[in-house]
């Protein structure tokens, strides 16, 4: 039976339309040997070194037997084009199971294989992922882990070809804290296969403010496999109107654009205090102890720690 004109062409057009788009539906991981990730890193604290600078993770082959088969390398420049990179430095090793990405720092207490990406996911499918990013020096704290929930997969026009999955994150898996993407980040997403939007380290982000990231390309051998729109990456405000000091283990907070009420967790997710804060005035809290705490103000979620 013949179809109509119309059904033709409308035919011809999808079979176009998946020739051109392969990558899209039912994606495979892109984690393999020679992709490198190039991200815009930045930071509004003016203390930090190199504010705006770009980073290429890597991965290679690593000589060496076992279960190491892959690396994670890492060079950074100066946001500035004529800078060289410095030279790649591994900082963790690197495994694919299926559509699943795992790392292992590269620090001698480091037995673990931990979950980087679960590109499996389906809407309303969470599970807990551990936060890359800081891991490149051996100085920094091991990696934090948050649940990151599913709650989308869809094409987006921005990111054509590819498959878009966006997440909301917790603390853990009783809801009960949801980290907000912070002041600067938007919408937490992950290009499907390929990395987060904001490069292969920012997994999750954990409630993370001052700073960020972008991912702006992805290649794999000599081949460009994503491009961002470089034009579109926006510099952060120098400053916030929310200001937050930690002396010891007093909290001070002070907000000058709207009057917030504050709530102050602990590392389980218990209250321990709420409070009223009055625009432009500083409003401080004793903490109980030393540790890190969850400060939720308004509808942005900060990390803090009492000494």
């Amino acid at each position: 039976m013949k179809r109509p004109i119309k059904q033709n062409a409308k035919y011809l057009i999808n079979l176009l339309l998946v020739a051109l788009l392969p990558i899209a539906v039912g994606a495979e991981t892109l984690f393999k040997e020679g992709t490198k990730w190039v991200v815009h890193e930045f930071s509004s604290y003016p203390m930090v070194n190199n504010k705006n600078s770009r980073v290429v993770i890597s991965l290679d082959k690593f000589a060496e037997s076992g279960e190491h088969s892959l690396g994670f390398y890492y060079s950074r420049t100066p946001d500035i084009e004529t800078t060289p990179f410095s030279e790649p430095q591994l900082f963790a090793f690197a495994k694919v199971e299926g559509n699943k990405v795992f790392f292992k720092p590269l620090r001698p207490n480091a037995n673990d294989w931990l979950l980087l990406y679960d590109f499996d996911l389906k809407p309303g499918e969470g599970a807990y992922h551990y936060l890359a990013w800081g891991i490149v020096r051996p100085s920094n704290p091991d990696p934090k882990r948050s649940y990151m929930k599913c709650v989308g997969i869809e094409v987006d026009p921005k990111y054509p070809g590819w498959e878009m999955m966006s997440f909301e994150e917790y603390l853990d898996d009783t809801f009960e804290i949801r980290f907000d993407d912070g002041l600067y980040f938007g919408k937490n997403c992950w290009i499907k296969g390929l990395s987060s939007i904001r490069g292969v380290t920012w997994n999750s982000g954990l409630g993370l403010v001052g700073g960020g990231a972008t991912l702006l390309e992805v290649s794999c051998g000599d081949k460009i496999i994503y491009q961002h729109d470089t034009s579109s990456i926006q510099q952060l405000p120098n400053k916030a109107p929310i200001k937050i000091r930690m002396n010891g283990r007093a909290l001070t907070v002070s907000d000058s654009s709207a009057s917030n009420s504050l709530s102050i967790y602990n590392p389980s997710g218990q209250l321990i205090h709420q409070a009223a804060i009055i625009p432009a005035l500083p409003t401080t809290i004793q903490l109980p102890q030393k540790g890190v705490y969850l400060l939720k103000i308004g509808q942005s979620t900060y990390k803090v720690k009492a000494s």
